[in-house]
This record gives C-alpha cells, sequence and structure tokens, in this order.
C-alpha cells in the first residue's frame, strides 16, 4: 500500500486550520485521518491538531488489541475501537473549547483505518473518503451538513447543493458538545483501488468528476495529489485543501 499526503493553505486564508495524521498500527493496518479546524483565531488549527493526534495515540494505545481483531477477522471492534478514540478526542477538544481563548472552536474529522484488504471508516462533518476504482468514483461518506438534509428531502439537487449559499454549515463537529454521533462505514478492498481522504476545501472547488479525471491518470499519487491541488487553487482555493491519496495494493508494504 501506498500513500502520499499534501496540504496547502489555499490563496485566501492566513492560516492552515487543517491537520493531516497516519500511523502504522501494525504491519497490517495504518490509520489516516484528515481534520478541518474551525473557530477562527487559529483556534480551528488547535481543534483539529488536538482531535488528530488524540486518536492517533488512542489507537496507538490499542495497537496489541488492534492485532488481535485483525487475526479473528473481528472488523466490528475495530470500528468500536476506532469510534471509542473519536469519542475521546471529542471530550478533550469539547473541554478545550470551554475555555475562553479557545471558545467556539470544533474540527470536522473523515478517519480511515486499513486492515487487510478492508476499509473501516469514521467521519464527523463534511471531511470526505473517496473511492476510486475501475475508473468510477464513488464517495464513502455522508456529509454531515444542512445542504445534505437538504438533498435528502428532495428539496435540492446535488447539482444546485454545489452553489447554495449555506453549503459550508456543518450539523455536526468534534468538541462542540459534550457528546458525538459518529457516521462508520466498512469495504472491502480490491487491487487498484484508490482512497482519497479530504477536507471540503478540496471537494467545495472542485467535482467528482474533475476528482476522477485526476485519480484515473497514470501519473504517482504524488502527482497526482499536487494536481488536485493545483485545480482547487486554479478554482479560487479559498479554504485550506488537505488530502491523502492512497493506493490499496496487497502485495506492496505501506510506503
Amino acid at each position: 500500500m501506498e500513500y502520499y499526503i499534501k496540504s496547502h493553505v489555499g490563496k485566501v486564508r492566513e492560516n492552515n486550520e487543517d491537520f493531516v495524521g497516519q500511523f502504522s498500527l501494525c504491519d497490517e493496518a495504518h490509520i489516516f485521518i484528515v481534520s478541518d479546524g474551525m473557530g477562527g483565531h487559529k483556534n480551528g488549527e488547535v481543534a483539529s491538531r488536538i482531535a488528530t493526534t488524540a486518536v492517533i495515540s488512542s489507537m496507538e494505545e490499542n495497537k496489541d488489541k488492534i492485532k488481535e481483531y485483525i487475526a479473528e477477522e473481528k472488523h466490528q471492534k475495530i470500528v468500536d475501537m476506532l469510534t471509542f478514540s473519536i469519542k475521546k478526542a471529542n471530550h478533550l477538544v469539547f473541554e478545550e473549547s470551554e475555555k475562553e481563548e479557545y471558545y467556539g472552536m470544533g474540527t470536522t474529522m473523515v478517519a480511515a483505518v486499513t486492515s487487510r484488504d478492508m476499509l473501516m471508516v469514521a467521519n464527523v462533518g463534511d471531511s470526505r473518503c473517496y473511492i476510486v476504482r475501475e475508473n468510477r468514483i464513488k464517495q464513502l461518506t455522508k456529509d454531515n451538513s444542512f445542504v445534505q438534509e437538504l438533498i435528502e428531502s428532495g428539496a435540492i439537487t446535488k447539482e444546485e447543493a454545489l452553489t447554495h449559499p449555506k453549503k459550508n454549515v456543518i450539523t455536526r463537529a468534534i468538541g462542540t458538545d459534550c457528546d458525538i454521533k459518529i457516521d462508520t462505514y466498512e469495504f472491502e478492498l480490491k487491487e487498484r483501488d484508490i482512497l482519497l481522504l479530504c477536507s471540503d476545501g478540496l471537494t467545495n472547488m472542485i467535482t467528482d468528476e474533475e476528482i476522477l479525471k485526476v485519480i484515473s491518470t497514470d501519473a504517482s499519487l504524488k502527482q497526482k495529489s499536487n494536481d488536485l491541488i493545483d485545480k482547487a487553487l486554479e478554482k479560487g482555493g479559498i479554504d485550506n485543501i488537505s488530502l491523502i491519496c492512497i493506493k490499496y495494493d496487497s502485495k506492496v508494504g505501506i510506503k
């Protein structure tokens, strides 16, 4: 399995409030995280950093259990461990957000654990996980956003959502409440699948079709990632842009 990580401040923001992390839990499992902080005055970058590092630390502390779950193919147990870790992170960020200097801060998060040929994903907010397989792209996560609720109710179409004035309004975030609801997903990976975790600084600038066009090229993961960010910058780059591009190959070790 190969991966490439990149984060860019964009063309408008002074600070990069996104935080990206990864950690090898064992030879057969890896965790990847993209968090998009909010709160302004550098608070967003504090929230995204705390949340990401807390989840990775919690998963690292339990890596022996995770190895057991992998050997026993207890994938739901790994999902449970991931949600437990995110809840711990939520508690930490919420505690900090109660302080005057950090009041109101929070962060979105999309976290993915790869284990052999299985993918386990958790998300809060509108940072996303995509899979590209056989020249098709699919969004694996569902946005926790006001616009997504409008789409599901039939009030607007996906095309109308792209330019909706409230497309940046999220309905869930880490650290904004003492309790949190986390969406989780499990998928079976196939050879040559490419995964993309990203903040909305990418998806608010370019369409899924544009993402697919870049990912489907024969370029390296590094070049694909750079091209995606360049396209988002060309469209305005009004937000921080972060992504992790992962290529699944059962014959290649993590690198």
